[in-house]
């Protein structure tokens, strides 16, 4: 079952609570997700599973902090240069992910 990560759904605005939850291998990764949040909106990026593609096909939603910090660089290159996808040659070999790093 898909569904939008759930810590923007929780823990989003003035009442924002610590967003170091099981899904975020115990980091508080509220920070980077409420800004990849922004970028990824005003890119037009509906869901998060949206993303999928730019993130060599695995789910968006298990991004650890490296992850989102590399997500949130290619949006900032994306909104400069007036693109909708990340370049093949920008991306990194291996995207880190909370399982362990995927081979590419």
């Amino acid at each position: 079952m898909l569904r939008e990560r759930p810590i923007l759904r929780q823990y989003r605005g003035p009442q924002a609570a610590d967003a170091a939850t099981p899904a975020t291998g115990g980091e508080d990764l509220s920070d980077l997700i409420a800004q990849a949040d922004v970028l990824r909106r005003l890119l037009g990026y509906e869901l998060w599973i949206d993303l999928t593609v730019l993130c060599d096909g695995n789910d968006p939603r298990d991004l650890n902090r490296r992850g989102l910090v590399w997500l949130i660089g290619q949006f900032g290159v994306m909104q400069r240069e007036g693109r909708r996808h990340i370049s093949a040659c920008r991306r990194p070999r291996q995207l880190p992910l909370l399982g362990g790093a995927i081979d590419g």
